[in-house]
């Protein structure tokens, strides 16, 4: 019997896609000829359906949309319903709601991959979650989240570090990147293919040809305190651009954002008092594979600047797209060797943006060095490191 048809006898449920995390791994697994499937919950973002990351229709072969997973409907996945349908796979990998339900239907959820809300508003019940869904689904989460075998996750920010202490009983901690952009698909050779198949394609196009740098901050616009971990620094962000803009008056620039978020009214303010309106190009919010071609275009990508974050959706997007990244990173406090981090500039004051800009504004060379070695760290310490870890994982208990 041959290595993949031995490894097809394995039968791999990825639970839950936010950010099209499992939907991007479980394409390297599904490349290395396993038998992985992708469970979706009924309460999906639009923005991570899997047709949102992928110019083809091959995920419709293995993508199934489950009935439950949700708060509001709870208490409706009858156990043995639950049981019945994640009984038929030998490994399960989750996140969201996946350790309340696995727990409900008294089935193993071998890995957790939390993408941070699940782990920060699933395990608080709340007195505006007063209900007997909601409830119920808190305490299933919190006792699921302590009976899991393995947590990938990279290090997280305080906050979250201490809410999975809390609730974790211990088991294996995999702290390698989550491959959660799929290579393959997004590449300089398909930049023609991807821009004939993107919906935003020709604005990004259009932008592009009318400046000398160009710079897109895709995240999404989160304003408030510290203590809020959404919040993502879109006023230093806009304050350096300011201050870049002003030292550079004959430099037609021009930064790029995306309409994606609860406070874009407050940014979208701020860049009129600041007087950015020309420098500033809005976007619609948009999907993955319309994104992707704009970060081929751009220059620099910028990222958050509150919080310090090591992965993420923004962060690896600007890795495979081999763009040089503006953004905050606290390297003390995170456990990784310091010597397989990923090339930044790093910025976490207004003034420190515009620092960082003009830089390489200055040293373009230097800026595609940078781009380059980002690329080629995510293909190594993410996409192979990761991937291994789910192939050791399924060897050992296919053996």
């Amino acid at each position: 019997m041959s290595t993949t048809q031995s490894r097809k006898k394995l039968k791999i449920a990825f639970i839950g896609n936010m950010n099209n995390n499992h939907f991007a791994m479980a394409r390297y697994l599904r490349d290395e000829g396993y038998d992985c499937e992708l469970l979706l919950f009924p309460q999906e973002l639009v923005h991570f359906h899997p047709s949102c990351d992928t110019y083809c229709l091959g995920y419709r072969d293995w993508t199934y949309q489950m009935p439950w997973g949700s708060r509001q409907n709870f208490l409706e996945a009858r156990p043995d319903e639950l049981r019945k349908l994640l009984s038929k796979y030998d490994i399960r990998v989750g996140c969201g709601l996946a350790p309340g339900l696995c727990h409900r239907a008294g089935v193993p959820l071998d890995v957790f991959v939390p993408y941070g809300g699940d782990l920060w508003s699933e395990t608080q019940y709340g007195v505006h979650r007063a209900m007997l869904n909601s409830v119920a689904a808190t305490t299933a989460q919190r006792s699921g989240l302590a009976s899991v075998a393995v947590v990938h996750a990279t290090q997280m920010i305080e906050s979250y570090e201490a809410i999975l202490n809390r609730y974790w009983k211990g088991g294996t901690r995999w702290y390698e990147g989550i491959p959660m952009v799929y290579a393959p698909e997004y590449s300089q050779a398909n930049l023609e293919k991807m821009m004939n198949r993107s919906h935003w394609g020709h604005e990004f196009k259009r932008i592009r040809e009318s400046c000398e740098f160009m710079v897109v901050a895709h995240g999404r616009h989160v304003w408030g305190g510290k203590t809020n971990p959404s919040v993502k620094g879109n006023d230093i962000l806009l304050e350096g651009w300011s201050i870049f803009i002003k030292r550079n008056k004959s430099f037609n620039a021009k930064l790029v954002l995306l309409e994606y978020g609860e406070n874009c009214d407050r940014s979208k303010e701020m860049v009129r008092l600041l007087r950015l309106g020309e420098s500033v190009e809005w976007l619609p919010k948009m999907f993955r594979k319309d994104i992707m071609p704009g970060l081929f275009l751009a220059d620099v990508v910028a990222g958050e600047f509150v919080h310090s974050w090591n992965a993420g959706g923004v962060i690896y997007e600007a890795l495979v797209a081999s763009k040089p990244l503006i953004m905050h990173r606290d390297d003390s406090a995170l456990i990784d060797n310091h010597e397989s981090l990923f090339p930044i500039c790093k910025a976490s004051t207004s003034e420190e943006v515009a620092n960082q800009l003009q830089f390489l504004v200055d040293d373009p060379a230097l800026a595609k060095k940078m781009g380059d070695g980002g690329h080629n760290w995510y293909m190594n310490h993410v996409v192979r490191c990761g991937t291994e870890r789910y192939i050791d994982l399924f060897e050992s208990l296919r053996n």
